[in-house]
């Protein structure tokens, strides 16, 4: 409501000046909101998830330095069970 009266104010009672200085500052603002990537993330967020981003393709291109320390667990645990790596050995 404050935005409608200062709109009049700045258009000196005309209504159809009001009118184009709200539509003036509604496009404004819905392009300085559409300007920024992730509107729905803060700065923070972006900065934690980014790192995990690049972690999980990393991994999924080179999965092979997880595979390595996980390895002597799986195969300590396959042993303890009792069963054998049905492809035939692990890697």
């Amino acid at each position: 409501m404050m935005d409608v009266k200062r709109a009049l104010e700045e258009s000196d009672g005309d209504v159809e000046g009001a009118r184009q200085v709200l539509r003036e500052r509604g496009q404004a603002l819905a392009a300085k909101k559409s300007g920024s990537g992730f509107p729905d993330l803060s700065g923070r967020e972006i900065a934690v998830l980014t790192p995990l981003i690049v972690l999980i393709i990393v991994l999924g291109f080179f999965p092979g330095p997880l595979l390595d320390v996980i390895e002597p667990s799986v195969a300590a645990t396959m042993t303890e069970v009792g069963l054998g790596d049905p492809v035939g050995g692990l890697r």
